[in-house]
């Protein structure tokens, strides 16, 4: 990472962007080689992120083929222009960032599928909501991440 003291790596820090967040982009790698990222709401619980789609696509036949995967999260963003007189170079972004290589897994047994759901809700604050015949077409899919790096440059 070029600036270092950006770099945050607490639990609490992982925990709070995660939270904040409501989608995440994962890139994977296509059998032919070809890179492929796409965005993804998610559910977390710890450093388990859980994603939802249809019952087939593109993304479940790369993952079937090579599970690893690399997540980005970005909350918090917010561009200043550092005033009128300030010129371009004064201009930026606040953020907070958590970047991470996962492994993507399909999820068939009924109890995770359910937990997945309900991680899912939590995230958007309507975990009191049924989940009804929408799980029946639904594939949900578990990244456990890894060697997690995040960043930040918060608003004074």
């Amino acid at each position: 990472m070029h600036r270092h003291n950006r770099e945050t790596t607490s639990p609490e820090t992982i925990e709070a962007i995660l939270s904040r967040a409501t989608w995440c982009t994962v890139s994977m790698v296509t059998p032919q080689g070809t890179p492929y990222a796409v965005p993804l709401n998610y559910g977390h619980q710890g450093t388990t992120l859980y994603a939802h789609c249809a019952l087939r696509g593109t993304k479940l036949d790369i993952l079937r083929h090579n599970p690893r995967v690399w997540v980005t999260v970005v909350s918090n963003a917010v561009f200043y222009d550092g005033g009128p007189d300030a010129g371009a170079c004064k201009a930026g972004t606040f953020f907070s960032s958590l970047m991470a290589s996962g492994t993507a897994q399909i999820i068939t047994a009924e109890d995770e599928r359910l937990h997945a759901m309900q991680c899912l809700l939590q995230q958007f604050g309507i975990a009191d909501r049924p989940l009804g015949d929408p799980m029946r077409v639904t594939t949900l899919i578990r990244i456990d991440l890894g060697d997690i790096t995040t960043k930040e440059r918060p608003a004074p």
